[in-house]
């Protein structure tokens, strides 16, 4: 049943920013007017899918494409993966997108011109 599924914790009142903020004129357009829906949590957003990072691991170094150094500036990216009550989550695996320069994906999606 939908009602027995854990949900994620909330973002604690003034820890996000603002959707309108007057010195960055997009937000005015883009920021909801209404407000927000909430959606109970699925199962298979709780639960999985499950992967590894052997699943891809030409994939796991960043730093490199093709054999040579990656162009573009190298960033440090940290985090934790934690459940609903702040428990870190044993072997989750995060996937991380990157653009390249051109705004482009390294996916056979990505043929857009």
């Amino acid at each position: 049943m939908m009602s027995d599924l854990a949900s994620y914790r909330r973002p604690a009142p003034g820890t996000q920013p603002a959707y309108d903020v007057p010195d960055y004129g997009s937000t005015h357009k883009r920021h909801p007017k209404q407000a927000l829906v909430r959606l109970e949590h699925t199962l298979s957003e709780i639960s999985g899918p499950r992967m590894t990072s052997s699943l891809y691991p030409s994939h796991a170094d960043l730093s490199k494409a093709n054999g040579r150094e990656a162009m573009g500036e190298r960033i440090i990216v940290a985090g934790r993966v934690l459940d609903e009550d702040g428990r870190p989550v044993r072997g989750a695996m995060v996937e991380i997108w990157q653009a390249n320069a051109a705004g482009r994906y390294h996916h056979a999606r990505d043929q857009h011109d």
